[in-house]
């Protein structure tokens, strides 16, 4: 249990990590393309970088998964892409992303 735990905090934290990363490295692609003019309005950032964190969290926590060894590969992947999918899909519509 106690190992268990340990994963899925290890796990959450390099998922949230790697979606303030990739944030970043979007946000300076959109700087560049704006020539350094972009620009946001009521809190947009704020809502964005709080996006990011339950993206990081969506695709993080269903990690728990593949621990269950009676579950096949193909399953395992479709629970955890599934959830992180649909929790990135939810966040992009309410932020703005899409």
């Amino acid at each position: 249990m106690k190992e268990t735990l340990r994963d899925l905090l290890k796990s959450t934290i390099i998922s949230i990590g790697m979606s303030m990363i990739i944030f970043c490295f979007i946000g300076i692609a959109y700087d560049i393309k704006y020539n350094g003019n972009f620009s946001m309005e009521n809190y947009q950032f704020t809502k964005m970088i709080i996006g990011c964190l339950f993206v990081g969290l969506g695709f993080g926590i269903p990690t728990v998964v593949y621990r269950k060894e009676n579950l096949p590969i193909p399953i395992r992947v479709i629970i955890h892409m599934g959830i992180g999918c649909i929790v990135y899909t939810l966040v992009a519509y309410s932020v703005g992303w899409i």
